[in-house]
C-alpha cells in the first residue's frame, strides 16, 4: 500500500464556470505532487456526445504518473451532490434519481459545501452518500474546515457506520489552487483503486496545519483551535468578498 495526493471536487472548461483545461489542470495539480483529480463538472450542458468527449480526455490525459477520475456534480433540490468515477451518459432529469443510478453503478457520492443547503440532508439522499465535504477550499477558506460542517457529518455517522468526512478544491480557475488535499492509500494510481479507497475511507485530509482521519474525532483542545480557525478563515473570506476579489 503507498499514500497518493489527490484533489477532489475540481471543474474544467467542460463546465461553464471553469477557467483551466483538463490539461492545464493536471500541470497545476503535478507541481504539487498531487497525480489524482477527481472531476465534478456542472452537467447541465452535457449531452451523450459531450460526456464522451470528456471521459474520452480525461482518459487520454491519464497515464502512470496522474489519473483523471471523471465526475459531475448534480443538482438535488438545494443541494449538490459530488458524484465521482461516472463513465457513462446518464440523462439528468431527476436528482435523487439519477444519483442513485450512478452510485448503483459505483460512481462515490458526496455532499458538496453542506452550508448552501443549511446543513439539511435528506433522509433518502443521506442513505446513498459516502459522506459529506466538511471542508471546501472555496467557500470555508484554507485554514480549517468549516465547524458547522464538522458537526453535520458528527450527526449523520451516528446513523451510518460507513459515512466519511471529505475536502474539496471547489477549484473553477487559477485563484482556487490551496484547496484541502486528500492523502490516500491504496496498491496502486487506478479507477479501481482510487475509488474504492474512498468508499471505504482510506484516506486522510491535509490542508493548512492541519490534518486528520476520514472520521475525525477531535480532543477538546483540538476542536476548540478549529472553531477559532473556521471562524477567522470565514471571516477573512467574507472581507476578500466583499471587496470584489473572489
Amino acid at each position: 500500500m503507498k499514500k497518493i495526493l489527490g484533489a477532489a471536487h475540481l471543474h474544467s472548461t467542460h463546465s461553464p464556470d471553469g477557467a483551466c483545461s483538463l490539461a492545464e489542470i493536471r500541470g497545476l495539480l503535478l507541481k504539487k505532487n498531487i497525480q489524482c483529480a477527481f472531476m465534478s463538472e456542472h452537467p447541465e450542458s452535457f449531452d451523450e456526445k459531450k460526456t464522451r468527449t470528456y471521459i474520452q480526455e480525461c482518459a487520454r490525459l491519464s497515464d502512470d504518473q496522474f489519473l483523471f477520475i471523471p465526475g459531475f456534480e448534480i443538482p438535488y433540490q438545494n443541494a449538490h451532490i459530488v458524484c465521482l468515477g461516472v463513465y457513462q451518459y446518464t440523462p439528468f432529469l431527476d436528482g435523487l434519481a439519477t444519483i442513485q443510478r450512478l452510485v448503483d453503478a459505483g460512481a462515490v457520492a458526496i455532499m458538496a459545501h453542506p452550508h448552501r443547503n443549511r446543513f439539511a440532508v435528506h433522509s433518502r439522499l443521506a442513505d446513498i452518500l459516502s459522506g459529506i465535504e466538511i471542508w471546501n477550499g472555496h467557500y470555508d477558506g484554507t485554514m480549517a474546515p468549516r465547524w458547522r460542517s464538522y458537526r453535520l457529518w458528527q450527526t449523520l455517522v451516528e446513523k451510518k457506520e460507513r459515512f466519511f468526512a471529505f475536502a474539496g478544491f471547489d477549484f473553477h480557475g487559477f485563484h482556487h489552487q490551496k484547496g484541502p488535499r486528500l492523502i490516500i492509500t491504496a496498491h496502486s494510481l487506478t479507477h479501481k483503486e482510487m475509488l474504492a479507497s474512498l468508499r471505504d475511507g482510506l484516506f486522510s485530509i491535509a490542508g493548512g496545519a492541519r490534518s486528520f482521519g476520514s472520521r475525525p474525532r477531535f480532543l477538546a483542545a483540538e476542536a476548540y483551535r478549529m472553531r477559532i480557525a473556521s471562524a477567522w478563515s470565514l471571516g477573512i473570506l467574507a472581507i476578500i468578498k466583499i471587496g470584489g476579489v473572489l
